[in-house]
């Protein structure tokens, strides 16, 4: 309920097929309308709209299609006079924890949840310079859904978003959050 107005999904329509299809979640991240999900093909020729989750839609351009990230943000295309506010998701702070409970949200036309817990963390070394660090790159479940789509989050207890299922992902993993908000700048710089 903390994140409902805050997830979207997006249509995408391809002009020369006419054909539109669920494309996948989405998160928004401020209130102009920026929003966040998995790098997957994304055309410059086809035409994104994000559903709210009153069913409005809205137009959204990709915004640096050329990055190397896992990630891609979308702006909204508002019309002039526009009263529309976007809701900014709650994202965790925290990292996650082994057996902590979860809450995932799928489906591609309606709203499917599953609960699982974390059963392993998924974790590289970074070396910049002589620095070594370690960075979380997946978390682990056992949330077993079929309806798991690319975009699906999930979240904490405390209703936070902690990870992102992405398209590479294994079955039951989710990217962590912190490599979303390690990203933004990349994927937000011209």
């Amino acid at each position: 309920d903390k994140n409902k107005n805050s997830i979207v999904r997006i249509k995408e329509n391809n002009p020369s097929t006419k054909e539109t299809v669920f494309f996948f979640f989405f998160i928004v991240l401020s209130k102009d309308g920026t929003i966040a999900t998995d790098r997957k093909t994304v055309s410059l020729t086809n035409i994104y709209t994000a559903v709210m989750s009153d069913g409005t839609n809205v137009k959204i351009i990709p915004e640096g299609v050329d990055k190397q990230t896992n990630f891609i943000l979308f702006k909204a295309e508002l019309p002039e006079k526009s009263t529309l506010v976007f809701t900014p998701a709650s994202l965790s702070t925290a990292e996650p924890k082994l057996g902590q409970t979860l809450i995932s949200l799928g489906g591609d036309i309606a709203d499917i949840v599953s609960v699982g817990r974390i059963l392993s963390l998924d974790v590289k070394d970074t070396t910049v310079g002589s620095t070594t660090t370690k960075q979380l790159v997946g978390i682990n479940t056992d949330v077993v859904s079929k309806d798991l789509v690319t975009g699906s989050p999930v979240f904490n207890l405390s209703g936070d978003i902690i990870g992102i299922k992405l398209t590479n992902d294994p079955l039951k993993s989710f990217t962590p959050i912190s490599v979303l908000k390690k990203e933004l700048i990349s994927i937000s710089s011209n």
